[in-house]
């Protein structure tokens, strides 16, 4: 799980789909920037779950190192 989820679109919205239908408090959602570091997914991602409609989801936080990198490297604030 983890990180993997940002390249398992299918599995991210059925995990969120079951956690904000259980939950009665907002659900954020921390994902990287992606898997690799040379190929950001984070931009793309964002608009699909925002758009899945599930209204628990509170806000979506994008942490600026990619899988990849984990905090071996400098992130990149500015993504």
């Amino acid at each position: 799980a983890g990180a993997s989820l940002m390249l398992r679109e299918k599995r991210l919205k059925e995990i969120l789909t079951s956690i904000t239908g259980v939950l009665r408090c907002p659900v954020t959602v921390k994902i990287r920037t992606g898997w690799d570091g040379n190929k950001p997914i984070a931009h793309s991602l964002v608009p699909k779950i925002q758009g899945w409609g599930l209204k628990g989801i509170a806000a979506v936080m994008i942490h600026g190192r990619s899988r990849l990198q984990r905090y071996s490297r400098v992130a990149d604030w500015d993504y």
